[in-house]
């Protein structure tokens, strides 16, 4: 009975990346719908709303002076499944939005998203979906993608999670709970079967010890069954705006889960000059945030820098850093 109990366990790894791999070969873009009734594409239910309250009803694209005009062009660097993209052309009519996301499946997603909007159609805007990152070098690069924790991919991801291990200085109870009641603020239930009325009502000690001992299995389980290594296209983003010869970008969006230092060390100096503002996530781990504000303010640009009010926002130090040139009318 020990030496089946042993084989059962030994083979237990292999068979849930079996189990895995039959569920990702499946996979494909579902639809969901917004909390205003709007039908959209994507993976999770509670990635689409994550996404929607950072996007649309936060506006964290749309603050501290960030504007755009008819006509402008976007980049939108870590598209995901492309809602921001949508976001960027509701807002004015002919914008024109460059999307760059890797994943095959998000790129899918984002595809669908941006044909189906009639806001975008009926202003006259434009998304192009470019399925490759951006980075220093135009070289393939490995990317973590997990389906059901898909605004966490990044090409980063072992230095990033070392990164941010090493900034909850062992308070690494706190992220289930951080998790937990973000969720709630969404309007969503956490990734573990909880009866409805016990999630609202549980008393901060037995929500706390669920947080513990169940999303953290769960979470580990969820890593073990689903998380592929997925190699992927990079090109620096100065490659690219020589190909598109695009004269100006009055908005660069960046969000890239760690590696947003990458995609600014792949601009030209000449090419800096053509951006009029920026919005850059950052995770300000190792003195991150305080080198690109003082790169960007050598530049020219004024910068200001804002937190979302979550939990796992101030837990992990993630950022939304505004840079708008000196002078810009936008």
């Amino acid at each position: 009975m020990l030496i089946v109990f042993i084989l059962l366990l030994t083979a237990l790894p292999f068979l849930l990346r079996l189990l895995g791999n039959w569920y990702l070969s499946h996979l494909k873009p579902r639809t969901f719908t917004f909390s205003a009734g709007q039908a959209v594409y994507g993976l999770s239910l509670r990635e689409i709303r994550v996404l929607e309250f950072e996007i649309f009803e936060s506006n964290t694209y749309a603050k501290h002076g960030i504007t755009l005009r008819d006509g402008d062009c976007v980049f939108d660097i870590g598209a995901n499944i492309g809602l921001s993209s949508v976001f960027f052309a509701q807002q004015r009519k002919n914008v024109t939005v460059h999307a760059f996301e890797p994943i095959p499946i998000l790129v899918e997603a984002g595809a669908l998203n941006a044909a189906s909007d009639h806001l975008v159609k009926a202003n006259g805007s434009r998304i192009f979906l470019h399925p490759f990152g951006i980075s220093t070098e135009a070289t393939p690069q490995t990317f973590s993608f997990n389906p059901f924790m898909t605004i966490i991919t990044s090409s980063l991801q072992s230095q990033r999670q070392l990164k941010l291990v090493k900034g909850l200085n062992g308070d690494w109870l706190s992220v289930p709970i951080a998790v937990v009641k973000d969720l709630k603020r969404f309007g969503v239930r956490p990734p573990f079967m909880i009866d409805a009325f016990l999630w609202w009502l549980l008393t901060p000690v037995l929500n706390y010890l669920i947080s513990c001992f169940l999303f953290l299995p769960m979470v580990l389980w969820n890593h073990l069954l689903f998380t592929r290594r997925v190699p992927c296209g990079t090109r620096p983003l100065s490659q690219v705006i020589t190909d598109l010869k695009v004269t100006c970008i009055h908005l660069l969006k960046v969000d890239v889960e760690g590696a947003e230092e990458n995609v600014l060390d792949s601009i030209e100096e000449r090419h800096l000059e053509i951006i009029e503002q920026m919005v850059i996530e950052v995770h300000d781990v190792d003195g991150r945030l305080s080198r690109l504000k003082t790169k960007l303010r050598d530049k020219g640009f004024r910068v200001v820098v804002d937190m979302e009010d979550l939990e796992t926002s101030r837990l992990f130090k993630i950022c939304q850093l505004y840079a708008r040139k000196v002078g810009c009318q936008s």
